[in-house]
């Protein structure tokens, strides 16, 4: 019987040390999970802040395109405006010059030559003011286009 308390007390020693060794493990399961869910939780904030930094990186670029988007508009209005001056210049030199050759006959004709030559020459100011218009049209909008590159 001494013996059998002997080993009843190794079981019961054995049993408690396996008790522990349990209670152990489950506290290690508990800090282990603890660990999992701020792991988890962590992972998720940084996940948000990524797609935070992602959206803001998509406005960005969105704003970026608009921008140039802009740009190229007005580079084309300008351009647009350039030839307008320039075929408005080569109206009003062709007038000009229909208006000079009109005053040069109307000097060796009659009278009648020389209202038309007045005439002539009233559109060709009207011409030159169309232009000077044109061009200042286009300045502007030159300044717009370096504007909006600025």
């Amino acid at each position: 019987t001494r013996q059998a308390r002997g080993e009843a007390a190794a079981a019961a020693e054995a049993a408690s040390q396996l008790q522990q060794e349990l209670d152990a493990s489950h506290a290690a399961g508990e800090t282990t999970r603890g660990e999992l869910v701020a792991a988890k939780a962590e992972a998720a904030a940084r996940l948000a802040e990524l797609e935070a930094a992602l959206k803001a990186e998509v406005v960005a670029a969105l704003r970026m395109e608009v921008e140039a988007s802009e740009e190229c508009a007005a580079r084309q209005a300008a351009e647009e405006l350039r030839e307008q001056a320039v075929q408005e210049r080569h109206v009003m030199e062709e007038e000009r010059d229909s208006a000079l050759q009109l005053a040069a006959s109307a000097e060796t004709t009659s009278q009648e030559a020389a209202e038309l030559a007045t005439e002539a020459v009233g559109r060709a100011a009207e011409a030159v003011e169309r232009a000077a218009l044109a061009e200042r049209a286009a300045e502007r909008a030159e300044l717009a286009r370096s504007t909006a590159e600025a």
